[in-house]
């Protein structure tokens, strides 16, 4: 049986692409601090779909190689590091550049504290595959 666009457009708000996920992936990166156990602050792609997950998204696609592009970008830009096949560092950015990242990452989570709230969408721990993507920045704020 087929799902109506309309379940998969409300389905599909929740993954993540483009600018809102690379901003949301630097966000979860220059929040990992060096500690006793992790001395480098480096942090692992299977974390951040862990922590993704956690947190309510989902994923259109395999979510190793989607967070590993966004990542590809960030890189680029010289805000995170790559220290080998599926770790991260986070390097730096201006203040400016940091403040607009986490305003847009905190757009972005009241928008899915919202969208559950709504009943939109499910909080659900298993990715969406095959779904079309709709950026949240495009939605009102609650």
């Amino acid at each position: 049986m087929w799902r109506s666009d309309h379940e998969f457009r409300d389905e599909a708000w929740a993954a993540l692409r483009g600018r809102p996920l690379r901003y949301v992936l630097s966000s979860i990166i220059a929040g990992v601090r060096p500690s006793a156990l992790n001395p480098g602050g480096v942090v692992t792609v299977a974390e951040l779909v862990t922590q993704l997950r956690a947190e309510g998204f989902v994923f259109a696609g395999r979510p190793s190689k989607i967070i590993s592009d966004a990542l590809r970008w960030e890189v680029r830009r010289g805000r995170v590091e790559r220290l080998e096949r599926g770790v991260y560092r986070w390097v730096g950015a201006p203040q400016s550049t940091r403040s607009r990242i986490q305003r847009r990452v905190r757009a972005v989570r009241r928008w899915l504290e919202w969208a559950v709230v709504e009943g939109r969408i499910m909080r659900s721990a298993e990715p969406v595959f095959g779904v079309a993507l709709r950026s949240p920045f495009g939605l009102a704020p609650p």
